[in-house]
């Protein structure tokens, strides 16, 4: 099996026989025009490289593109540039961020060699945490083994009466998720 994932108009083609890859490299040139960048170095945003360990997988270009379309490229870095637990209104975020969704970004993740068929879930929410609207910030995690493989942030799309009822909107976003990677985790794993 070879794992080919499509974003728009990038394209990651994967597997671990060196011989498939080619195969289908050929076979999708032949079809379409595409140019071949060689081993991966760059995807959506992520830098990856590779060591007997494992892979690395970080977004330092994209936070320093962050940093530097702020204008903040020559200011001194902080251990803890804001207040603890400080609040900010929608504009700042929006400031911040260039989005009014904030999705966070991972800094880096180290991608073990080893396997495990474990999935690990974290989930927390905030409820009411925006001083604008009242809506509750919600967040969670998954990861395979010790393998991050999936984290959203993001404010709740309707006002919740409760924290409960805050938790299980969180919770359903989380489930929703997980179901769709446990479904390609034995996807993978039949195939491989």
């Amino acid at each position: 099996m070879v794992v080919t994932l499509v974003y728009v108009d990038d394209m990651l083609v994967t597997r671990s026989n060196l011989g498939l890859i080619e195969h289908t490299k050929a076979i999708l040139h032949k079809a379409f025009k595409i140019k071949d960048l060689g081993e991966l170095k760059f995807f959506l945003g992520m830098e990856f490289s590779r060591s007997a360990k494992g892979i690395l997988m970080n977004q330092r270009k994209y936070a320093l593109e962050i940093i530097s379309n702020l204008g903040l490229g020559n200011a001194k870095p902080a251990w803890t540039p804001l207040e603890a637990n400080i609040k900010l209104a929608i504009q700042e975020l929006d400031c911040l961020t260039g989005e009014s969704d904030n999705e966070q970004f991972k800094d880096k993740e180290q991608y073990q060699s080893k396997r495990s068929n474990k999935l690990n879930v974290y989930s927390d929410v905030d409820w009411a945490a925006c001083p604008n609207t009242r809506r509750s910030v919600s967040g969670f995690l998954v990861k395979h083994s010790e393998t991050l493989l999936s984290w959203k942030s993001k404010k709740q799309s309707v006002f919740s009466r409760s924290s409960a009822e805050a938790e299980y909107r969180s919770m359903a976003n989380v489930v929703s998720d997980l179901v769709w990677i446990d479904a390609l985790l034995k996807e993978l794993r039949n195939e491989v």
